[in-house]
C-alpha cells in the first residue's frame, strides 16, 4: 500500500513538472498575448475590469514565467502553484483574449493539484476526467461543415498532403474527415470507461 502511494505521488510530481514546463513554453511562444503593446487591442472581459499600464502586464508576464520555473523545480511546494494561479487569473481578468483553451487546462491541473495535494489517486482521476472531457468536446466540435472545409480539406488534404482539387472534392474523401471527429470522441469516452488508460494514451498519441 505504501509503495502504491509513493508511486502515485511520484507520478503526480512528474505530471506537475511536465505541466509547468509546457505551460512555460506556451507562455514564451505566445508572449505578445500577455503584453499590451501589440497590434490587436486589450479586451477587458468585464465593464469594471481596470485598464492598467503596459508595465503591469509585463510584471505579470515575468512573474508567471518565474512562478512556472519554480513550480518545475519544486513541484511539491504548493505555495508556488498558488502564486502562478493568482498571477494567471489576474492577467486573464485584464484581457479576454487570454482565455484560451490551453490556459483553462493548465489552470485546472494546478487547481486539482492544490485541492488534492494529500490524495494523489484523486488528482490522477480528476486529470483523467479533464483529458477525457477535452477529447470529447474537441471531437464533437468537429462534427460540422466548417471543419470539413477549412481544416480537413484546406489545411490537411490540400496544404499538407497536396492532393488535387478533383480528389478532394469527391464526397467519400470530403466526408472521411468526420472519422477524426469519431476517433477523438471515442478516445475521450475510452479514457472515462477503459481500465487500461495507458493503451488509450498510446492510441491518442499515435492519432496526433
Amino acid at each position: 500500500m505504501e509503495i502504491d502511494v509513493a508511486n502515485n505521488q511520484f507520478k503526480v510530481a512528474i505530471l506537475i513538472k511536465g505541466t509547468s514546463l509546457f505551460w512555460f513554453f506556451s507562455k514564451i511562444i505566445s508572449w505578445k498575448l500577455w503584453l499590451s503593446d501589440r497590434l490587436f487591442p486589450i479586451l477587458p472581459p468585464l465593464d469594471f475590469s481596470p485598464v492598467v499600464p503596459h508595465e503591469i502586464h509585463l510584471i505579470l508576464f515575468i512573474s508567471s514565467i518565474i512562478g512556472l520555473f519554480l513550480v518545475f523545480l519544486f513541484p511539491k511546494k504548493i505555495l508556488f502553484s498558488v502564486f502562478v494561479i493568482l498571477v494567471e487569473s489576474t492577467a486573464c481578468f485584464l484581457d479576454e483574449m487570454r482565455w484560451q483553451p490551453w490556459e483553462y487546462q493548465y489552470l485546472l491541473i494546478l487547481l486539482f493539484y492544490i485541492f488534492c495535494k494529500n490524495n494523489a489517486k484523486q488528482f490522477i482521476q480528476l486529470l483523467t476526467l479533464l483529458i477525457a472531457v477535452t477529447y470529447i468536446y474537441s471531437g464533437l466540435h468537429k462534427f460540422n461543415g466548417g471543419f470539413l472545409y477549412s481544416v480537413w480539406e484546406h489545411k490537411i488534404l490540400r496544404d499538407f498532403f497536396h492532393l488535387p482539387k478533383k480528389i478532394i472534392s469527391l464526397p467519400l474523401i470530403h466526408y472521411s474527415g468526420l472519422f477524426l471527429s469519431l476517433i477523438e470522441t471515442a478516445i475521450g469516452i475510452l479514457f472515462l470507461f477503459c481500465k487500461n488508460k495507458k493503451i488509450v494514451g498510446i492510441f491518442a498519441v499515435m492519432m496526433h
